[in-house]
Formats: C-alpha cells, structure tokens, sequence
C-alpha cells in the first residue's frame, strides 16, 4: 500500500476515535442532568471498548519513527510536548472548572477549591479527561525502553501483564487513568510495531472481514454480560479493543472519497484541538442552557430529546475547531514553544516549511 494510502486510513481512523471521545463526553454530560436515560448509557458503555483502543492504535502508529530516535531527542520533542500541554490545559481547564462547576462533579461545586486539589494530583493521581496526553507520554517512554524486545514476545507479554492488571483484584487500582494505562499500553505497542504490516498487507484484508469485526466488538461486550456475576473475563478487554481496531482500520481504508469523509480525515489531522477544547465547550453548554432544560424537563417531553448529545457532540467539535483556528497561532497553546524544542526537531520543522 502507498504511503498516502496509508496515511488516509490514519487520518479516518483517528477523526472517528476523536467523534467517539466527544460523543462520550456530551453523553456524560447529558445523563448526569437527567436529560438522557439508560439508552445511552449503555451505548456508551459498548462504544468505551471501541474508542481509546482506536486512539492509542493509532498514536502509536504516528509514533513508530519518534521511539526511534535518541533519548534526548525523544524526551526534549515529544514527550516533553505532551506533558507541556497536559500541564497547559490543565490549568485552563481548572482555572474553568473552579468558575463553572462540570455539572456531574457536584462535589466542586461543594468545594469551590476540589478542581485545584485535583490539579496537585495531576502526575501521581490524575483525574482530569486530559490523561490521554498524560498516558500517551508514558507510552511513549514505555515503547522507546522496550525498543530492542522482538514484537512478538513483547506484545504477547504486554497482553499478560495488562490482563493481569485488569482482572487481578490485588494489581487493580480505583483510579481511571492508571487502570486505563494498564489496559491500553498493548494497543499503543501494538501500533507502533505493526506499521509495516500494514502498510504492505491491510489493503488485502476484504472490507467484509473489517465490517464483522467492527461488528463483533460490541457484540462481544454484550454477549459478556450474560455471564454470571463475578465470572472471570480475562483477556475480554483485548478482544473487544483488538476487534474494533481490526474493524476500524480495515473500513477506515475502504470508505469511498466523498465529502464526509474527506471532513473526517481533515478532523483526523486536528485531533490535538479538538481533544483539548471540546470538553470546556461541553462544560460552558452545561451551564448556559442545559441546566435550565434540566430544570423544567423539557426535552424529556419531545421527540428530540434523544440526539441532544449527537448534537451537543456536534456543536462542542465544531466550535473546537472554530476557536482553534483563532488561538493557533498563540505561542505554547497547542504546541512546545519554539525555545524549548530540540535543535533536531527545529531543524526537521525548517526543512519540511523549504520543502
């Protein structure tokens, strides 16, 4: 497969995990005012196994040349650049949480200081939805160490380990983020070490093949809830996740070039923003209107009460993209100052702007 083709499916790929986050986000958002009931909870309950796994995939396809490089490089570009806009957007994003209560958080409002007591746990406790930054810097650290381990032992004792980690009781932990890093660091692996796999054969899986599997990842999660309460699922999690990149690679390089999903691969290319701002959207709509909608009840009583996250998605990615392309150009917001970069990257970001 050609380079360009491959980097089509990326951008595809990474647009409908980016839709997936919002989504789950404005579904949060919704149920915790009452405005939404169960459906879509369990709806994002079947999408969770499906979206970060994607993400990570994906990221460490993106990855794969950056574990390469030498550790200074490594430490001083990328990763210094994820923790610089964790550590940037998180401070907006209390600074805004401490102003306007998230409606689901009602302890801050309780405790006008808890966002900031939050904020200091931000490394060894992190609770802020910006920990795919914080996970994506530790993979990242994590896949440049273990760059000399063969791909097949390592992704096989990646499997072991984040299994364990999942379903052993005396390994798991109460915080989302970590349980999160646990389970989704094979991904990441799985992702940076299988680029030249799927540059030369994903163009042969058939498109029906990609479709099941897309398919069977929920349909796995569901079938799972059928066993018996306390019934060990080892492994469930990497099933699920590895269906649903499977399925949406596959799909992601078959979908035909027409305008929704040319905007999808151009979405795909700006994930950072929308990642970033889309959540303080969701939280500024909360207050200015759903709150009094949840107040009356309202939407219950109409027929369109049932898409307000499709559209509260929809408003919170557009306007993310929107506010974006006005605060691009301010120095550090979206990316590591110019100062602090290494000399390697400054020099690849000047031959790239000549060629």
């Amino acid at each position: 497969m050609a380079s360009t083709a491959r980097l089509v499916w990326v951008d595809r790929a990474r647009g409908a995990a980016i839709l997936l986050v919002v989504l789950h986000h404005s579904v949060l958002c919704t149920v915790s005012l009452g405005l939404n009931g169960d459906r879509w909870r369990v709806l994002d309950g079947l999408l969770a196994g499906m979206r970060m796994p994607l993400f990570f995939f994906v990221s460490g396809v993106l990855a794969a040349r950056a574990l390469q490089r030498p550790w200074r490089e490594l430490l001083r570009g990328k990763v210094a650049n994820l923790v610089w806009l964790y550590v940037v957007w998180l401070l907006l994003a209390t600074v805004l949480l401490t102003l306007v209560p998230y409606p689901r958080t009602r302890e801050v409002e309780a405790d006008p200081l808890g966002a900031w007591r939050g904020a200091l746990h931000a490394f060894d406790l992190p609770t802020s939805s910006l920990w795919y930054l914080y996970a994506l810097a530790l993979f990242t650290v994590g896949g440049r160490l273990l760059r000399r381990v063969p791909t097949v032992p390592l992704l096989v004792a990646a499997a072991v380990v984040s299994t364990a980690l999942v379903t052993v009781d005396a390994l798991a932990t109460d915080n989302y983020t970590w349980s999160a890093v646990g389970s989704l660091f094979p991904f990441f692996l799985a992702g940076s070490r299988l680029t030249d796999l799927l540059r030369d054969h994903l163009h042969r899986v058939p498109l029906p093949v990609g479709a099941a599997a897309l398919v069977a990842s929920p349909a796995v999660v569901v079938a799972s809830w059928s066993l018996p309460e306390g019934f060990p699922r080892p492994g469930l999690h990497l099933a699920v996740g590895a269906l649903a990149v499977l399925g949406g690679v596959v799909v992601a390089g078959r979908l035909p070039d027409v305008a929704p999903v040319r905007l999808l691969e151009r979405l795909g290319g700006l994930t950072l923003p929308v990642y970033v701002l889309h959540e303080l959207f969701i939280t500024l709509v909360a207050l200015l209107w759903l709150r009094g909608l949840a107040a009356d009840r309202a939407p219950l009583e109409t027929p369109l009460a049932p898409l307000l996250p499709l559209a509260l998605a929809a408003v919170a990615a557009a306007a993310s993209l929107g506010l974006h392309r006005l605060l691009r150009g301010v120095p550090g917001l979206f990316e590591l100052p110019e100062a602090l970069r290494p000399q390697g990257t400054r020099r690849r970001r000047e031959a790239a702007s000549a060629g």
